[in-house]
């Protein structure tokens, strides 16, 4: 990869973490495609068993195109670790949208 491409990921990176608080930044980075589908999952557990379902398996194609996406990123960046800060914020995304922080 291009020298100057990987220093703009880097950049971008240390930006991004510059504005988490230190606990976001230990919870995102090491997140991962799994956790975000086993968040979506117990979501739609809980409004199951509270019968306020709404709509969950509408994600599954929103988490698809993540996946690719995360597989462009982790090709083109050459390192995992820029994808678990896409991973991170969507997690947070969904417990927060369900109330579950």
């Amino acid at each position: 990869m291009n020298y100057a491409v990987s220093q703009s990921f880097e950049a971008i990176l240390i930006d991004f973490k510059n504005t988490l608080t230190p606990k976001e930044c230990q919870d995102f980075q090491f997140a991962t495609l799994r956790d975000v589908q086993e968040t979506a999952l117990r979501i739609q557990k809980d409004q199951e068993n509270l019968r306020t379902v709404m709509g969950m398996h509408r994600l599954e194609s929103f988490l698809e195109a993540m996946t690719q996406f995360g597989k462009v990123v982790e090709v083109f960046a050459n390192s995992s670790i820029f994808v678990a800060f896409v991973w991170g914020p969507l997690k947070f995304i969904l417990q927060v949208g369900n109330g579950m922080l």
